[in-house]
């Protein structure tokens, strides 16, 4: 009787018959024929042909010759009775044809056995290598009708087999060959044997421990909202692994996501970075079957995100809000994708956290293209009465419009539904407890009388700070917020103007400045007064129904800017329970609707002069109103000069700032104190009165100073 053993391998996991090759760059994987080259007993033998480059055709002959693309077409295993030598060969399109591989096989007499007489076996492989986190099984059967006894041993302490010894008279015994990976580190390679029945048949066994995987990235240094690829290299003797990618900007990881690995081991994932992602953010990947993780690979990023903010907005206006908008503006050099972006707005008084208002979605998926806003562009959204609106919106039965009247907070978030900007406006009325002011706020109340809204002094500059950065300003959706920037101011030359006109530039809650002759009472100058050391018209700020007014400047006083003016100024007490206050400022804004000036509501900012009378007191005071807030516990008086029993009459008034100091001149005597730096805005005048007789009044009364 022959005995011989035929073995029989079963991948598991990760586990393959023979080491591939490694193909060259560019070059096809040479093919791996498989049993390996030997002598067998056992007819008919089936033989596969496999490469691992994906898509490659594989050619062979059976006679030795030299394949070429004319030989056979490899399509399916295929079986042998007969000694052959196969020779292969792959190809692919635009890569090097592989190296020619080779397996020569010769048969033994044995196979001529008669199966009734004996036992007839063989060894269907010359080597076996596993991989880490595999395992494989061996099968030993005897094809004959005799009983043979066979015994197996591993040669080395970190290889085991389930059996190690065993009788087959025709059924299959299955041996499970497993390695204990924790003999290895990684990246490391064993070889050792199994033994068959002494030394009359040897296995070799190659093991090998995944290496670390590699990640690179197809962009170096991307810009923020980019996309990126990502590859992880896990070698090309494991294709078919789960990879898992993680990324994070410095905390835990915040995204995931599995990728399979090709068939050379590499996985890949499109990623795109979040906006707010800067100035870097790390990303690594994982064998999910060896459990070996890359080192982290540190992306830097080369710009923020999109500096696209809130440039202005109008939210109230008498009677019904027919023209409610929000203009966005791209401060940016780079044009920014604004598809999929929302505005969305809260009620600070009672929904901390909840968006307990109507959203407002611009066109389009996440940088899709759709909606795009080049550097120094404009995007409007909203009612279709808004010139130059982009989106029009509405909200149909809400009592409020498109956005809340009062204490509210404007949202605009990105792509990702990250927040690039918020403002909160008229904070005066109230905030829920724990409320987090993102960029401040804006104090006062507003109301769009004639065509005003809440506007940056200059396009796209961003303090950090709401209150400072806005201001009242004429309207003008679509189109910059200022109609020019000065230095300085030194009143109107308004001599050749017509009585009554209004003052070019200039803004009002009610009414604008207009012109007047000061020696003349009439409908806009309450009473007749001398004129001004400069002499000829004036300018006066005042609604004549009585109440309240504010006016301001379209055009920006920049920073370290000044104003030097003829202001009439009347100190004569007033009956018991009247009152009358004007301010008159730059390096912010005015209230919008003339409050009093030292009540809750007034939303001044900047510097002022503040004018106040009442019954018993005269009183003006140089006053630094920050970024706005309660007048009580944020304003801080400068200087105080009291004018009580003093003589009416046209008085020198200044303000010029420098740097973080401000001085106010009066008469020739100067007032100084320490401000924040960087302060611009309006030059502006507030006035508020409770006056019975309105011929008693005198609103801020302005001549030019040269």
């Amino acid at each position: 009787m022959v005995g011989c053993v035929i073995f029989s391998l079963f991948s598991h996991s990760c586990a393959l018959l023979e080491l591939p090759k490694s193909a060259e760059s560019g070059q096809v994987a040479t093919p791996i024929i498989q049993p390996g080259s030997g002598t067998y007993t056992s007819v008919p033998l089936s033989v596969t042909i496999t490469c691992t480059t994906a898509g490659a055709s594989i050619h062979y002959t059976l006679d030795g010759s030299l394949p070429d693309r004319g030989s056979l077409v490899y399509s399916g295993p295929f079986e042998i009775s007969v000694d052959t030598t196969v020779r292969s060969i792959a190809y692919k399109n635009a890569m090097t044809d592989s190296a020619v591989s080779e397996a020569v096989y010769a048969f033994t007499d044995s196979q001529n056995q008669d199966p009734e007489n004996g036992s007839i076996l063989a060894v269907s492989v010359s080597e076996l290598l596993i991989l880490y986190g595999g395992s494989a099984e061996l099968e030993i059967w005897n094809s004959g009708l005799d009983v043979l006894a066979w015994t197996a041993q591993s040669g080395a302490s970190w290889l085991s087999l389930s059996q190690t010894q065993g009788e087959s008279s025709g059924e299959h015994d299955i041996l499970t060959v497993t390695v204990d990976w924790n003999a290895f580190v990684v990246d490391e390679t064993k070889t050792t044997s199994i033994s068959i029945n002494g030394d009359e048949m040897v296995i070799p066994v190659t093991a090998i421990k995944a290496a670390t995987p590699t990640i690179s990235s197809d962009l170096a240094a991307p810009t923020l909202g980019a996309n990126i690829t990502f590859t992880a290299d896990l070698s090309d003797l494991y294709p078919g692994r789960t990879v898992a990618f993680f990324v994070t900007n410095g905390g835990p990881p915040i995204a995931s996501q599995e990728v399979t690995s090709d068939s050379v081991g590499k996985a890949v994932w499109n990623y795109r970075v979040p906006y707010a992602w800067s100035p870097f953010f790390k990303i690594q990947c994982r064998d999910e079957t060896s459990g070996i993780t890359s080192a982290w690979l540190e992306v830097p990023v080369t710009t923020a995100r999109y500096k696209v903010l809130i440039n202005e907005f109008c939210y109230d206006e008498v009677g019904t809000d027919a023209t409610e908008f929000v203009e966005l503006y791209n401060a940016d050099t780079v044009s920014a994708d604004i598809s999929g972006w929302s505005l969305r707005s809260n009620n600070i008084a009672n929904a901390l956290g909840i968006d307990t208002r109507t959203d407002y979605l611009i066109p389009g998926a996440p940088l899709s293209g759709t909606t795009i806003l080049p550097p120094g562009g404009y995007y409007v959204i909203g009612t279709s009465g808004v010139p130059e609106v982009d989106l029009i919106v509405s909200n149909a039965g809400a009592s409020y419009g498109l956005w809340g009247d009062a204490n509210e907070e404007i949202e605009l978030y990105d792509g990702d539904g990250v927040l690039a900007d918020a403002v909160v406006y008229e904070f005066n009325a109230g905030c829920i407890s724990g409320y987090t002011l993102v960029k401040g706020r804006i104090w006062g109340t507003f109301q769009s009388q004639y065509g005003v809204s809440w506007s940056r002094f200059v396009d796209g500059q961003d303090s950090g700070s709401t209150g400072r950065d806005f201001g009242v300003r004429t309207a003008t959706p679509g189109a910059t917020n200022a109609t020019s920037s000065v230095s300085s101011w030194v009143g109107p030359d308004v001599d050749n103007s017509m009585v009554g006109a209004e003052l070019a530039g200039f803004h009002g809650a009610f009414v604008k400045p207009r012109v007047i002759d000061p020696t003349v009472a009439g409908t806009y100058n309450p009473s007749a007064i001398p004129v001004s050391p400069q002499g000829g018209k004036a300018i006066v700020a005042w609604d004549n129904t009585g109440g309240g007014n504010s006016c301001g400047s379209d055009f920006t006083l920049v920073e370290n800017a000044s104003y030097d003016i003829y202001v009439y100024i009347e100190p004569q007490l007033l009956s018991d329970n009247e009152t009358e206050e004007w301010n008159i400022g730059l390096g912010g804004t005015e209230d919008a609707f003339g409050n009093a000036l030292f009540a809750g509501k007034n939303g001044s900012t900047g510097v002022s002069w503040v004018f106040t009378r009442n019954a018993t007191a005269s009183l003006l005071k140089l006053v630094y109103h920050k970024d706005g807030g309660e007048p009580s516990t944020t304003w801080s008086t400068i200087a105080t000069i009291n004018l009580t029993g003093t003589s009416a009459g046209w008085r020198r008034l200044g303000i010029v700032i420098s740097g973080t100091t401000v001085v106010g001149q009066f008469d020739g005597s100067a007032h100084s104190g320490s401000i924040a730096s960087g302060l611009i805005g309006n030059m502006y005048i507030g006035y508020r009165e409770a006056v019975a007789n309105n011929a008693l009044c005198r609103p801020p009364t302005i001549d030019m100073s040269n």
